[in-house]
C-alpha cells in the first residue's frame, strides 16, 4: 500500500483528510501526521512516506519550505492551500509538486491527485532502480558465465551462432547445417555451456545489440533487424529479459 502523511495545520481539516476518505480503496494507508512545518520535517525524515498531503501555509516553517528542506526524500507531494496565487503554483512546479489544490476541496479532485501521485511515486521508483544500477545495467556482462569447452560440435554450434546472429535462423537451419537431430545439438550444448542453445542465442544478440548502441545506433527497428530479431517489439522483450530495463530505458542511460 502506498504511504500517506498529512500535514495540516487546521484540527477539523486535518481530521476530515484522515477520515474522510476510504483510502483502503486506494491502496493507501495514512501512517501520520503534522500540525506545523517543523513538525512535518521531522515526522518525514523518520516515516519516509510515498505521498504527502501538505497545506503551504503552515505555522514555523510554510508548506514549500517543508518541501524544500525534505526533497532529498522521494515522496511524491500533492499541496492543498486556501491561496490561488500563481507565484505559489509556480514554486509548487518548480518543486516538482504532483498537483496544487485550493481549498474548499472537492473529493474527487483530492481522490484524483492522489491516484496521479501513486503513478509518479511508482515512475520515480523505476527511475531510481535504474540509476542505482546504472554503471552494471550499461556495461552488463551477459556472457561471463559461460562454461569454456573443448567439445568440437559446440564449438562449432558457438561460431554458427558469431556467424549468423544477424539472421532470423531457426533451430531447423541448425539441425540442417550440422546434420544431428535437434535433441543431440540441445543435450550436447547444455551440457556443456550450462545455456540452452536458445538462451546463448539471446544473450549473444543482446550484447551485440548494446554494442550497437553504444556506438550511436538508437533506432530500434534498425537494433533488431542487426541482430536477428524478427520485429522490434520481441527485441524489447528479449532485451528487458537480460538487461532489466526496456531498450528505451538503456537508451536514456547513454544520454
Amino acid at each position: 500500500m502506498y504511504r500517506i502523511v498529512i500535514v495540516e495545520d487546521e484540527h477539523l481539516i486535518r481530521k476530515g483528510l484522515r477520515y474522510g476518505i476510504d483510502y483502503s480503496t486506494l491502496d493507501c494507508v495514512v501512517i501520520g501526521e503534522a500540525e506545523d512545518g517543523q513538525q512535518a520535517i521531522e515526522v518525514l525524515n523518520e516515516l519516509n512516506p510515498d505521498i504527502v498531503l501538505i497545506d503551504i501555509n503552515l505555522p514555523i516553517k510554510t508548506g514549500l519550505q517543508v518541501l524544500s528542506e525534505t526533497s532529498h526524500l522521494h515522496y511524491s507531494a500533492i499541496i492543498l492551500s486556501g491561496y490561488s496565487e500563481f507565484e505559489y503554483a509556480q514554486k509548487a512546479i518548480k518543486l516538482d509538486v504532483v498537483e496544487y489544490l485550493t481549498k474548499p476541496l472537492q473529493t474527487q479532485k483530492l481522490i484524483d491527485a492522489i491516484n496521479k501521485a501513486k503513478s509518479k511515486h511508482d515512475s520515480n521508483r523505476i527511475l531510481d532502480r535504474i540509476i542505482e544500477q546504472k554503471d552494471s545495467i550499461k556495461q552488463p556482462n551477459l556472457m561471463t558465465s559461460i562454461r569454456h569447452t573443448t567439445d568440437e560440435l559446440v564449438k562449432g554450434l558457438i561460431e554458427y551462432i558469431k556467424d549468423n546472429y544477424h539472421e532470423k535462423f531457426t533451430m531447423n537451419d541448425v539441425v540442417t547445417h550440422f546434420g544431428y537431430s535437434e535433441t543431440h545439438l540441445s543435450n550436447k550444448f547444455k551440457k556443456h555451456t550450462d545455456l540452452t542453445f536458445n538462451d546463448y542465442v539471446n544473450r549473444y544478440r543482446i550484447t551485440i545489440a548494446i554494442e550497437l548502441m553504444n556506438q550511436g545506433i538508437v533506432d530500434p527497428n534498425i537494433l533488431a533487424d542487426r541482430c536477428g530479431f524478427s520485429n522490434t517489439q520481441y527485441f524489447d522483450k528479449v532485451f528487458t529479459k537480460y538487461v532489466t530495463i526496456s531498450v528505451k530505458e538503456y537508451l536514456s542511460l547513454l544520454q
